[in-house]
């Protein structure tokens, strides 16, 4: 992915939240504080993660937390058994696709 040089600047600007104001930067908070998408806004939190999360790390680890939610449906009918909420580090991430 090629950065241009407001992409550059964005990525400061979360740095800055994370590292300097020790928010919790969600992508809907992101998009509402930059006036920006929420893809673009996740698209931005995904390269920031991506930059520094790569050994070696550049600052302080991050920790990423993911709210994963869905529904199960009763086998018989298919009308919706339950809603299931859960949230997941970037390690247990593929465990939760399959709750019930």
């Amino acid at each position: 992915m090629d950065f241009k040089v407001e992409d550059t600047l964005y990525l400061q600007n979360i740095e800055e939240y994370v590292y300097d104001m020790d928010k919790i930067v969600t992508y809907k908070w992101l998009a509402m504080t930059l006036s920006v998408s929420f893809n673009e806004a996740a698209r931005m939190l995904s390269a920031f993660v991506r930059r520094y999360s790569a050994p070696p790390p550049q600052k302080d680890p991050i920790t990423v937390t993911y709210l994963v939610t869905g529904v199960s449906r009763d086998d018989c009918n298919g009308y919706i058994d339950k809603v299931v909420v859960s949230l997941a580090g970037e390690d247990e991430l593929e465990g939760t696709y399959n709750l019930t």
